[in-house]
């Protein structure tokens, strides 16, 4: 069976460095691919555009995906009145890995995928096994002994724009750092979380977005201020 290595790009720092690195190493990259979930930030996107202007210089395809429909993750929340969820994952599971795995299953049905994902030795918590038989996963970063830093600093020496931490920027898994960000940095897509967390369901129940332990007065008050 034909194999085929393909980088998974998260558009953060350690899916970037990893591809950097991946072709200084000259490990073949038969395939980049994006899951748009519709929800990163201006500047992740930017790094997008600049990543694939990179590869196509280098003769490396990449590609896009998006989930059904091509309706954004704000938007599904939106509709269904919620917001993602720390322990089911339903949003990565929807916009991340599914639109991933279809485009496997459609465009390189009948290959071996060795699936390449930027995880850095600091997070090997996160490294899973595939549960399909016909994909092989690769943490590059683990083996190479590369934290987060590391990955910092490399992408710097290689000269690559600065790459800010990507993510949806209304994911419960933000850090007290990345709210205070986007409150100051990008105000509307704040207001547009609020207005997210009041209209949830779950609201009423005393579920937040923002996480007790992450409100604070000085950033985002009782929760959004």
């Amino acid at each position: 069976m034909k194999q085929l290595n393909i980088a998974s790009y998260g558009a953060g720092v350690d899916s970037t460095a990893m591809i950097l690195k991946m072709i200084e190493k000259k490990i073949p990259i038969d395939q980049v691919v994006f899951a748009d979930t519709g929800g990163e930030l201006p500047e992740t996107y930017n790094t997008v555009e600049y990543m694939k202007k990179f590869l196509e210089k280098k003769d490396i395809p990449f590609k896009t995906v998006r989930n059904f429909g091509l309706v954004t993750l704000f938007n599904k929340c939106i509709t269904r009145k919620v917001f993602p969820d720390m322990f089911k994952r339903w949003c990565t599971r929807d916009f991340k890995v599914g639109p991933i795995h279809k485009f496997y299953k459609t465009i390189y049905k009948g290959f071996k995928i060795n699936e390449y994902i930027g995880i850095d030795v600091a997070e090997t918590r996160r490294c899973r096994t595939a549960k399909e038989d016909y994909i092989t996963k690769h943490y590059p970063l683990v083996d190479w002994k590369m934290d987060r830093l590391d990955c910092e600093r490399y992408i710097f020496e290689k000269g690559f724009p600065y790459v800010i931490k990507s993510g949806c920027y209304f994911c419960p898994f933000n850090s007290l750092l990345r709210w205070d960000y986007i409150k100051k940095k990008h105000p509307k897509l704040y207001r547009m979380c609020k207005k997210l967390e009041k209209q949830s369901k779950h609201y009423a129940k005393g579920m937040r977005l923002i996480k007790q332990n992450k409100r604070t007065d000085d950033v985002c008050g009782n929760g959004f201020s």
